[in-house]
């Protein structure tokens, strides 16, 4: 009948639902599939912070060269300024020993002049013995020199410049290097942050705080909440499929009740029709009865009357 299979369909609906409501288990099922969606945030998560480790390994290894090619080329800046400072002297002494040379050479018409035991009349002397000397300077072979030194002072200048500029660029890039290597770090710290919300969030929580380094637990962790989540898929489905059933169960009960209420209501009506015709139909009877009485009656005395009057 209708309502024994209602009954059996809602024992069957009772037995996947195993004591909870339809609703709470689609509460379940949504619990389950935000969970997996957490166990895929830490996957992508893990992923970003393993790279992050590489590439902040890979970061303070560049810093620390940076840092020694700077502090090398700043020794290379220390014994260029030592090589400027000892250039510059021989190039004030060479410019210094030529203008002597120039001031003695100007004086040779006085040199000329100058006689054995007369004095001098720049600087009253009676004896002249560097004269031979003085004829003797080759201030064209000291000017030659002078340029040289000059010449090699302005090369190291022009090298110095070049290892600063170069050493400034070195530092450019350092100073660059760092704030990567700064944003590297704060991102790190990010993505520990969401790392330790996201293990937090996670139902008896298997991971520890370094288990990002792991990709085999988090890919067998993710593995147990998609099958978790599958199987409950499936119950869910199975007991949308049994829900509808057990609606339709329901309806047909509700429609044969209802048709059952018709009926005996028409039965109802009927019987109490037959029962009216019923008692018409002994009325009826009755009627007739006494109607064929009084016409054998009436029959009786006729003929009686039919007899007297001789006929």
């Amino acid at each position: 009948t209708a309502d024994a299979a209602l009954e059996k369909t809602q024992a069957e609906q009772n037995q996947r639902l195993a004591g909870q409501t339809l609703a709470e288990l689609r509460q379940h099922w949504q619990r389950e599939q935000a969970g997996l969606n957490r166990w895929q945030q830490l996957e992508a998560l893990a992923q970003r912070r393993r790279e992050l480790a590489v590439l902040q390994t890979m970061q303070a290894t560049q810093v620390q060269q940076g840092e020694q090619k700077i502090a090398a080329q700043e020794k290379a800046l220390g014994v260029l300024r030592d090589q400027h400072k000892e250039l510059a002297a021989q190039v004030a002494d060479k410019q210094k020993l030529l203008e002597q040379e120039r001031r003695i050479q100007s004086l040779e018409t006085h040199r000329r002049q100058l006689q054995p035991g007369e004095a001098c009349p720049v600087c009253g002397a009676h004896e002249h013995p560097a004269i031979a000397e003085y004829a003797a300077l080759d201030v064209s072979a000291t000017e030659t020199a002078v340029n040289e030194k000059q010449a090699a002072l302005e090369a190291l200048v022009q090298k110095g410049q070049q290892a600063k500029a170069e050493q400034a660029a070195t530092q450019a890039t350092q100073k660059e290097w760092q704030a990567q290597q700064e944003k590297t770090t704060q991102e790190i710290r990010r993505c520990q942050a969401q790392w330790s919300e996201l293990i937090g969030q996670i139902p008896a929580n298997p991971l520890r705080a370094n288990d990002w380094q792991s990709s085999e637990t988090l890919k067998s962790g993710r593995s147990a909440a998609e099958l978790a989540l599958a199987t409950l898929a499936q119950c869910l489905k199975a007991a949308d499929a049994g829900e509808l059933a057990l609606n339709l169960a329901r309806k047909t009960a509700n429609d044969h009740s209802l048709s059952l209420q018709t009926a005996t209501s028409q039965l109802g009506s009927l019987q109490q029709t037959l029962q009216s015709n019923q008692t018409r139909q002994a009325e009826l009877q009755q009627t007739l009865k006494i109607r064929q009485q009084e016409q054998a009656e009436l029959d009786t005395r006729l003929s009686s009357t039919l007899a007297e009057a001789g006929f």
